[in-house]
């Protein structure tokens, strides 16, 4: 008997396609609960939003004087969501980066993002990563960079964005990829595509396909 390999979701075979259904949606509701635990917030206050993150231009001298109500406990939320990203939810990835890179300097902005991103987090729990691919075809790997310019408010650094993707016909899959703020100020628009593309020996493909 041939022994499935193992996985964070749910494998259909068939004699036409296969269906990988990825997602830890019981984890992300768990967080839910958890920083409304943590913070005393009722879930029927959680905001019905599109996004896990606030526009920083709305972000304010007042908001950044202050230290947020959240420092204490923020880093046992922000940690619980950073592993989320990392298994299955790479949409709050972003989101999630900025948050983890304020925990020593968290103000009430970060209050306002996090429940931003709880929030986001409460509407899409049921959101899974979904795979339909013909058994006979032959996958291939792309791989797609990319990055903003000195997008963050506080140290004007650049974020770089790199996802490993297997393409079966018409159907992709992102098996590897990461948020990062780079290490260093670009000075212009070539410095922060050459940090960019250092990004992309983060990893090797080979290895996401390794026992």
């Amino acid at each position: 008997m041939k022994r499935e390999p193992k996985s964070l979701g749910k494998i259909q075979r068939g004699p036409k396609q296969n269906v990988l259904t990825y997602g830890v949606r019981a984890y992300a509701k768990g967080i839910v609960d958890f920083s409304c635990e943590m913070t005393g917030t009722v879930k029927e206050k959680l905001r019905a939003v599109t996004t896990p993150c606030l526009p920083e231009s709305n972000m304010t001298d007042d908001e950044l004087a202050k230290v947020g109500e959240l420092s204490s406990i923020s880093s046992r939320i922000v940690m619980r969501c950073l592993w989320l990203s990392r298994l299955a939810r790479p949409d709050i990835a972003f989101a999630v980066q900025r948050l983890a890179s304020r925990a020593t300097k968290w103000t009430r902005w970060e209050d306002g993002q996090t429940h931003g991103l709880i929030s986001y987090l409460h509407v899409t729990s049921e959101h899974v990563m979904k795979l339909t691919v013909d058994p006979n075809e032959r996958p291939s790997l792309s791989v797609y960079t990319d990055s903003d310019f000195a997008s963050c408010p506080h140290t004007a650094k650049s974020t770089s964005g790199i996802v490993y993707v297997i393409i079966f016909g018409q159907s992709s899959f992102p098996v590897m990829r990461q948020s990062k703020k780079q290490s260093s100020t670009a000075q212009s628009t070539t410095g922060r595509v050459h940090c960019m593309r250092r990004c992309i020996v983060w990893g090797n493909p080979e290895l996401a396909f390794s026992d």
